[in-house]
């Protein structure tokens, strides 16, 4: 049980990005990339600043910085950044206790009866290979269940939430006064995930199945794609695996994105620039914030 309250850290990351594998790279900046996973949005009809929106990664390794110039000067250029959440209020113990109410039965109701008896041996056999025994999480919902599970995956890989490109950016915008705005809720989060499990808990566990088979192998065309901000290998290889799952895609990703459109078009109507860092997955596909912003009509450069 140690490994899960160390691993609950992990969980709010992914939380915060819900598109779980965004969060898999794990090297350095490739030279030569001209780049980068950074829009600047401009108004045709209000032209008094620039919105830029940076595709984050949650969590990477110390060798991943410096950061890119680009990036580094986007947010010196930016009086106003707009997370997810407020990363600070989902690290209160009671925003945990929240998580763990949400995330586990309070009834008869087990991990195991959510699946079929097919899928639940795949998933205990995955939870072995991680060195722990499934029971210990029997009376997890299926959505807590596939975001923990993931979790310690990337944490056995080295991963670290405190080297995420947020995480990064949120404690600079803190240390240099810049005002921090939310998206959305932790608790709206929490909600999201848990009207999954009703509707679509077996389908997420497969989903996050199917992800471990490919995890450390597609980790190299990652990190190319996210330095190249090469949009296109990004969408095939971050979208493919919600292709069977379209329900799961448009919860957590284009619905979130629609609600988060009239909050960043908000931003135009101000005099300072801002910078917008979300899930790398919000920013690439069809109906993602970028096309969304093109659609109405917004200039947009990648950088």
């Amino acid at each position: 049980m140690n490994d899960f309250k160390r691993s609950k850290r992990f969980v709010w990351l992914f939380l915060v990005g819900c598109l779980i594998h965004l969060t898999i790279v794990g090297q350095t900046e490739l030279a030569g990339a001209n780049k980068s996973c950074l829009w600047k949005v401009t108004s045709p009809n209000q032209a008094k600043n620039a919105v830029y929106l940076l595709g984050s990664i949650h969590l990477l390794k110390p060798e991943n910085y410096p950061l890119k110039q680009s990036l580094l000067t986007a947010f010196e250029n930016s009086q106003i950044l707009l997370f997810e959440i407020n990363l600070d209020s989902a690290e209160t113990p009671e925003m945990q206790q929240f998580l763990l109410a949400k995330g586990m039965y309070t009834n008869d109701s087990t991990l195991q009866q959510s699946m079929s008896p097919e899928t639940y041996a795949v998933a205990e056999k995955t939870v072995a290979d991680l060195g722990l025994n499934i029971d210990l999480m029997h009376k997890f919902k299926p959505w807590f269940f596939s975001i923990t599970l993931m979790s310690l995956k990337l944490k056995q890989l080295g991963f670290d939430p405190n080297w995420g490109v947020d995480k990064w950016f949120f404690d600079k915008a803190k240390q240099d006064h810049k005002t921090i705005v939310a998206l959305e809720t932790v608790a709206d989060q929490l909600n999201l995930f848990d009207q999954l499990m009703t509707k679509q808990g077996e389908a997420l566990i497969l989903q996050t199945l199917e992800e471990f088979k490919v995890l450390e192998k597609e980790i190299d065309q990652l990190v190319l794609a996210w330095n190249k901000g090469d949009t296109q290998k990004l969408e095939a290889l971050l979208l493919k695996s919600f292709k069977e799952y379209p329900e799961i895609y448009d919860s957590i990703v284009l619905k979130r994105n629609a609600n988060w459109l009239p909050q960043i078009e908000n931003q135009f109507k101000r005099q300072e620039n801002c910078l917008v860092v979300v899930g790398s997955g919000h920013l690439i596909g069809k109906n993602s914030l970028i096309d969304l912003l093109k659609q109405k009509g917004y200039s947009i450069e990648q950088l």
